[in-house]
């Protein structure tokens, strides 16, 4: 009987010892994946800061940089500071040219949203336009466009 016990005993430290190897093997392939992520796309204004008189319009280009990631939809959301600036106009830039959801621009709120699409069978990488923002000032002083 001792002889089998130590043969169970041999075979379960085995299987022990294969886990530990096996699961420290995984956990080190994990962290290699995690080292290879994908950039970030990164979204911004242009101008980055604009100065304009009450009345006068201002047009902002919505750029995007997916860097190495492929796209096919763009939803932006954007707030500003109604009692400052109107927004009068959103429209498609070339990146995504193709307008899922129409603009719905509340300047009471000050909020807007719209989304975009690349062609179905071509998703979208690298720089572009994403959209133009025109917006008309309507009092003096610095109003805060921010995307959400």
């Amino acid at each position: 009987m001792n002889s089998k016990a130590l043969v169970v005993g041999a075979i379960v430290f085995t299987i022990l010892l294969a886990g530990i190897v096996a699961g420290a093997l995984l956990v080190q392939q994990q962290q290699e994946l995690r080292e290879k992520a994908a950039p970030a796309t990164t979204i911004s204004f242009l101008p980055q800061t604009k100065t304009a008189e009450v009345g006068e319009t201002v047009k902002l280009s919505v750029n995007i940089d997916t860097s190495k990631n492929l796209i096919q939809q763009a939803d932006l959301s954007l707030t500003f500071d109604a009692q400052k600036a109107e927004l009068t106009e959103i429209t498609p830039g070339p990146f995504l040219p193709n307008i899922i959801s129409p603009s719905q621009i509340s300047n009471s709120l000050g909020t807007a949203s719209v989304s975009y699409a690349a062609q179905t069978t071509n998703p979208a990488q690298g720089k572009g336009v994403l959209a133009t923002l025109v917006f008309k000032a309507i009092d003096s002083g610095s109003a805060k466009i921010s995307l959400t």
